[in-house]
């Protein structure tokens, strides 16, 4: 894996052929929109395919999984573009696995109000190792806040306690 700084006159293009990748690929695992539009400055992370998979008729991503020995979690993690969604086209390419040397473990913690968008959520849940409903706000002065139910744009306060306390509780009352 190497990070490029964009200079002036480059385009998607030829970042990925001085590398020697596809630039479908570069474009997506960056999030480079579909014109490829790039700003000088702009960094980009450019990773280096070990095995790549063309998509057949039919195939499905626990198919090719199945096929590499891998799972689909991996491919997710491997094609961005995909955003955890399954829905593949004959002759899509598909990153199975890249050179980069793993350097250790890492865990991956998210954190969602109950009433986030699911389809966010989804797209989200296949890169985090952990997900935890966040039911707290905090405000400017640091208090807690229950958030309002969705689309009300308000909030209950929650009692302070006083610092090094007991977890804070809506309704005030401290676990015995």
């Amino acid at each position: 894996m190497t990070i490029h700084v964009v200079r002036p006159g480059e385009t998607l293009g030829s970042i990925a052929a001085h590398y020697g990748v596809d630039p479908v690929q570069l474009g997506a695992a960056n999030d480079v929109p579909a014109a490829g539009a790039l700003a000088v400055g702009q960094t980009l992370v450019v990773r280096f395919p070990r095995q790549v998979h063309a998509v057949r008729p039919g195939e499905t991503l626990s198919s090719i999984a199945a096929a590499y020995g891998t799972d689909t979690r991996a491919l997710w993690q491997n094609n961005w573009a995909l955003g955890g969604g399954d829905a593949l086209t004959a002759g899509q390419r598909l990153v199975v696995s890249y050179f980069d040397e793993k350097i250790g473990a890492a865990a991956f913690n998210g954190y969602a109000y109950p009433f986030i968008d699911p389809r966010l959520l989804e797209a989200q849940l296949p890169y985090l190792t952990y997900m935890a409903p966040f039911t707290y706000g905090i405000d400017a002065q640091g208090g807690a806040f229950a958030p309002g139910r969705r689309g009300h744009g308000h909030c209950r306060p929650v009692p302070r306690h006083p610092a090094g306390d007991a977890p804070v509780h809506p309704d005030g009352v401290r676990p015995v």
